[in-house]
């Protein structure tokens, strides 16, 4: 994980909009830590359609409801659009389905905070770290490695497989009629 810089004494850094653009591979993990979101978000779109047994539309390379759409263009954050989905399931679904899902949340929730302290930071580089990105806070620098992005990658990898199986399960799933 990332690295506390600890003497920053004689060190400088420098940044901007490009700065990333220095260290190709880690901006390339950096872009596939959020494409794993893209990936997520399409994700929550099915689950929320299969559990409101809405129809599907055709939505760019991805099958959403119309309801889908205008509720997830809507509800800003991931946290709004699993609230929703979570009463939902609660709904149509038992309550093993429900835990499960209140689980990956909880997981969810974890990793895309993670994934906002990267896409929503101002990177810097310094000359004495020629491989790695440096992210100041008002604590100080911390250090990102390849390493440490790559670590992060294979976590969000993970959690993208995770609610894949669960929308597949939640596919599969009966689903209670609803009044």
């Amino acid at each position: 994980m990332p690295h506390p810089i600890r003497n920053l004494k004689g060190r400088a850094a420098r940044g901007g909009p490009k700065i990333v653009l220095e260290r190709p591979e880690l901006a390339k993990l950096m872009g596939a830590i959020a494409a794993e979101w893209g990936s997520i978000d399409n994700i929550l779109a099915g689950i929320f359609n299969v559990v409101t047994l809405a129809k599907y539309i055709p939505v760019g390379a991805h099958s959403r409801s119309e309801m889908a759409n205008g509720i997830f263009q809507n509800f800003i954050s991931i946290r709004s659009r699993t609230d929703l989905i979570a009463q939902m399931i609660q709904l149509r679904l038992d309550e093993g389905i429900q835990k499960e899902f209140t689980d990956l949340t909880k997981s969810m929730t974890k990793k895309i905070k993670e994934r906002n302290n990267l896409v929503h930071t101002e990177w810097q580089v310094c000359d004495d770290f020629p491989d790695d990105l440096i992210k100041t806070t008002s604590k100080g620098w911390v250090r990102f490695t390849e390493n440490d992005l790559t670590e992060m990658l294979e976590q969000h990898c993970n959690m993208r497989n995770q609610m894949q199986d669960f929308f597949i399960k939640v596919s599969h799933a009966d689903k209670k009629e609803v009044d």
